[in-house]
């Protein structure tokens, strides 16, 4: 096999993590591969919100604009239970004040990946 062939990285899973290592790998110019026991994206989440870090994160991989697009800030949930009701707790994020992406994004692992 000539070198030209070689894969030098091999990810293994393609969800958010995988696809992000992917996406860096590619900013950086390494080639790499990527399998995953899944034929396609997930259909149900198991995440759905972004921290400020991983929102600085993308703004150095060039994808912020789109991530924020896709997403939609959150500052509290509202819980509905019986008929008429609910419980509203307020999220906290603690780089509100140190991060120039101060809220939650609510933006599901289906739609992320």
């Amino acid at each position: 096999m000539s070198l030209k062939h070689k894969i030098p990285v091999l990810i293994v899973g393609a969800g958010t993590s995988g696809l992000t290592m992917a996406l860096w790998l590619r900013k950086c110019g390494i080639e790499f591969r990527i399998i995953d026991k899944n034929e396609s994206p997930i259909k149900n989440s198991g995440a759905l919100l972004l921290h400020a870090r991983t929102l600085e994160f993308y703004r150095q991989l060039d994808i912020i604009d789109e991530v924020i697009a896709a997403g939609k800030p959150v500052s509290e949930i509202k819980f509905y239970y019986f008929k008429n009701s609910s419980t509203t707790i307020e999220l906290y994020d603690p780089f509100k004040s140190r991060s120039p992406y101060p809220a939650l994004y609510f933006l599901s692992q289906d739609t992320h990946e």
